[in-house]
């Protein structure tokens, strides 16, 4: 309730609160900033030599993981690996103070990514941006990557927001 997610509904308790264009605005404009930093973040981790080999197969396999979404993949899931995705970068960038900063919001993004992510083409493009983004990483193209992260959350957050508004009673 404190975050928002439910609403009271009088005599029945609550209820899930329906998703506000403007709240995932103001999430996803953070989100873009936190996600361009840590991919900066990690691409210069890459450029550095300090990745792991452990550390970059996690990369990997989050990155793979989207592969073996399929049309029939329940959406929670298909959230939930997006969300794996975006932590492993968390995890792996060096600044701990990123991750702690986006977990009460990620429930909100998710709810938000449920409203969009059955549709394939968005599916198959968010991933398709993922493996840009962990390509540059990689590459050690700190301004690229972070250049591609952000684009990616920016673009994400503006075409939910268009998407829900279209949606909502005028």
């Amino acid at each position: 309730k404190h975050q928002g997610l439910v609403i009271e509904s009088g005599r029945r308790g609550v209820e899930i609160a329906p998703l506000n264009p403007d709240q995932l605005r103001d999430v996803y404009q953070i989100r873009a900033a936190l996600d361009s930093l840590a991919s900066r973040l990690l691409a210069q981790r890459f450029a550095d030599g300090r990745v792991s080999d452990a550390e970059a197969k996690r990369l990997d396999a989050a990155l793979a993981a989207g592969d073996a979404i399929r049309p029939k993949t329940p959406l929670a899931e298909r959230a939930a690996l997006d969300v794996a995705f975006h932590q492993v970068i968390y995890g792996l960038c060096g600044n701990p103070t990123i991750e702690e900063t986006l977990a009460p919001l990620w429930p909100h993004i998710q709810r938000a990514m449920n409203a969009v992510m059955a549709v394939d083409e968005i599916r198959t493009r968010a991933w398709r941006e993922h493996a840009e983004i962990v390509r540059l990483v990689r590459a050690g193209d700190a301004e690229g990557a972070a250049s591609a992260a952000w684009s990616h959350a920016a673009n994400a957050g503006s075409e939910t927001e268009q998407r829900l508004r279209q949606t909502q009673p005028a």
